[in-house]
């Protein structure tokens, strides 16, 4: 999504709750960790067919519907689900992804439903101003333990445990997490 970068510009406190939104998170096992992050409610995906997944999202914030899908996922059937409530819901809205994605596969896509991928380049470029307003709040907010960053795994080896990761997330063994290799550790590098 683009952010404007004027320096009227508000930027939105650290929880869904100061900024006014109802936060609905999609999650299997880890739903108690969207919980704790600060969603106000988290759906399970599992055992839900396609349709009941959508119902269920257009659903959570009761008659208001959803507007707004932060798409973390962008594969896995998340497009489908996201832009299906976005629909089912009627309001328009929007929707921003991390993945590319082929949107115009979705032709019962209303163009009351604006989309556009969200970049980290973008930070780099275009929206330095606003992203280093951002980075300087969500500093301030650790600091405050108003934010918090996602739980990290460090596995052992360095890249030699990518294996190991991989033997993981193939398992079904990670949830709510993030692997983190550190390269010096990698046996043989100098």
């Amino acid at each position: 999504m683009r952010i404007p970068t004027d320096s009227s510009l508000s930027l939105p406190p650290p929880h869904s709750q100061k900024a006014g939104y109802h936060v609905v998170a999609v999650a299997g096992a880890s739903q108690d960790v969207a919980t704790s992050y600060g969603a106000d409610e988290a759906i399970d995906y599992r055992n839900k067919s396609e349709d009941e997944l959508i119902s269920a999202i257009a659903a959570s914030h009761g008659r208001r519907g959803v507007s707004h899908v932060y798409d973390a996922v962008s594969e896995h059937g998340s497009t489908e689900a996201s832009l299906g409530a976005l629909v089912k819901s009627g309001r328009g809205g929007r929707y921003t992804y991390v993945l590319p994605v082929e949107l115009e596969s979705f032709g019962f896509l209303p163009a009351t439903i604006k989309h556009e991928r969200t970049l980290c380049a973008t930070a780099h470029e275009d929206e330095g101003e606003f992203a280093q307003r951002y980075f300087d709040l969500v500093g301030e907010w650790m600091d405050r333990g108003e934010f918090r960053a996602q739980k990290v795994t460090v596995i052992p080896g360095g890249l030699e445990g990518v294996k190991e990761g991989l033997r993981r997330l193939q398992a079904g063994e990670v949830h709510g997490e993030k692997l983190v290799y550190r390269i010096a550790e990698t046996p043989g590098l100098a």
